[in-house]
């Protein structure tokens, strides 16, 4: 019997010790016994809890380099792990074989997201920095294919081809958006952007130089054609009065502009000098065209008035020298002297003859040639246009006129049906004549009266012969 309660002692005694460890690891008073108020609080190293299968469903552990809890999905194999160290803390999503898939976690302080493929290798993964944040996708050698990016001025995405050069590209910043095509070499090639509110596309070349340029404002567009190192060649502009195209040389240098508006168009053609050569203009209806010379002085112009056309050409002192238009009376040519005034002159009369006309030094006309419906007509004047010579035809032929200084007629020799005369006069007066009819030829001499003086043959033989 005593043997017996020694061992039950015995047992009390193990028993005792078991509980106080039991108690140690439930984190319970040790030195007074349970009661229903008393909370669990289980202290260990490691737990499992399994589920009624006595399957593993979650597994924690405490080690001196962190605690991890491990959680089982319902095939027993692992599929979450929790981690925490003294730099970071993390989640973890394995795949059936146990290797990362995913992984939520902090580095330096940042936010990191990792995820693997099915070999456990990283193809995408989205991190927090002190500028910004980053998402990138790269691919089963880890080179990067596509990332975005985020900061303080605003948001960009890259595309990257395998040899990692940017394949396109987009960017938001303070004052816009842009998005950018390159070529397999990674040099940008076409760029679509936007500058406070205004758009704009660009094109460039294998050299990474400007070709192309497109902008447009809140009412207005433009296009530009460069070559070489963003040398404009060509420009295409719209604006609120109309359109105009500019064209350069391989220097940068204007030779033309084409221009549009309300009032009408306008082309210039210029020099490698930049003088303009060629102009072509409408204003209001009207056109023109100008030719000028090395020192940018008219040399031809082509107009319009208003009954017509009208050209002028200049000498190479920019005077006009001669002059081609429309009258209301129809054509003229005009020459003029170094001084401007015009010397010569070729147009139509009233009643549609022709004229031809020569002026002296003060403008006045002093020989002309005129058509008319009776014929022709020469014509020699003196100053201030008084007539001195006249040489016409009548209905009857021709008749020459010779007059004094004064325009007053001197003698007039013309033809009178099938004979010519010849007068002869005095201070107005006829003082002799001399004509030629079917009885031949007669002379006749008066006197400032009008009298007659003498005759060949004489009157009376004259009248007889009548």
């Amino acid at each position: 019997m005593k043997q017996e309660l020694k061992e039950l002692r015995k047992e009390l005694a193990e028993l005792k010790k078991e509980m106080s460890i039991l108690k140690l690891l439930l984190n319970l008073p040790v030195e007074r016994p349970l009661n229903r108020r008393d909370e669990l609080h289980l202290v260990c190293r490691s737990l499992t809890v399994q589920n009624h299968k006595r399957q593993p469903g979650v597994w924690i552990s405490s080690e001196a380099g962190g605690p991890e809890i491990l959680l089982y999905g319902p095939d027993r194999k692992p599929r979450v792990l929790l981690e925490a160290t003294n730099q970071r803390g993390a989640v973890n999503i394995l795949g059936s074989d146990g290797e990362h898939r995913a992984q939520l976690f902090t580095h330096e302080e940042h936010g990191h997201v990792l995820v693997r493929d099915k070999d456990g290798t990283p193809r995408a993964g989205m991190k927090a920095a002190d500028i910004g944040g980053v998402i990138s996708v790269t691919d089963a050698k880890g080179r990067p294919l596509a990332f975005m990016h985020g900061d303080a001025e605003g948001g960009e995405v890259h595309v990257v081809t395998p040899k990692g050069q940017s394949a396109a590209s987009m960017r938001v910043g303070s004052h816009g958006g842009m998005i950018a095509a390159h070529d397999t070499k990674g040099t940008p090639r076409s760029i679509l952007t936007t500058v406070d509110s205004d758009g704009a596309a660009m094109m460039l070349g294998r050299d990474g130089h400007l070709r192309v340029a497109l902008g447009a404002t809140e009412d207005d567009g433009m296009v530009t054609v460069f070559h070489g190192k963003e040398i404009p060649s060509a420009t295409m502009t719209a604006t609120e009065d109309g359109g105009w195209v500019q064209v350069r040389n391989g220097e940068g240098e204007m030779m033309g502009i084409l221009s549009a508006s309300a009032e009408g168009g306008a082309l210039a053609l210029s020099a490698p000098d930049g003088q303009e050569r060629v102009s072509a203009r409408v204003m209001s209806g009207a056109g023109s065209i100008g030719v000028s010379d090395e020192q940018a002085r008219m040399s031809v112009l082509l107009s319009q008035t208003q009954h017509g056309g009208l050209v002028v050409a200049y000498t190479s002192e920019g005077k006009p020298a001669t002059v081609m238009d429309v009258q209301e009376n129809g054509g003229r040519i005009g020459v003029t002297s170094e001084d401007g005034q015009v010397r010569a002159g070729l147009t139509r009369d009233k009643e549609g003859g022709g004229l031809i006309a020569a002026m002296g030094e003060d403008g006045g006309v002093q020989t002309a040639l005129i058509s008319h419906k009776e014929g022709g007509r020469i014509t020699v004047m003196g100053p201030e246009n008084t007539t001195l010579v006249a040489i016409a035809a009548t209905p009857d032929g021709g008749k020459l006129a010779i007059y004094n200084d004064l325009g007053i007629l001197r003698a007039m020799l013309h033809v009178l049906e099938e004979g010519g005369r010849l007068d002869i006069q005095w201070a107005g007066s006829p003082a002799a004549m001399l004509a030629a009819n079917e009885h031949g030829g007669t002379l006749v001499v008066l006197d400032p009266e009008g009298g007659i003086r003498g005759s060949v043959p004489e009157a009376d033989d004259a009248e007889e012969d009548d």
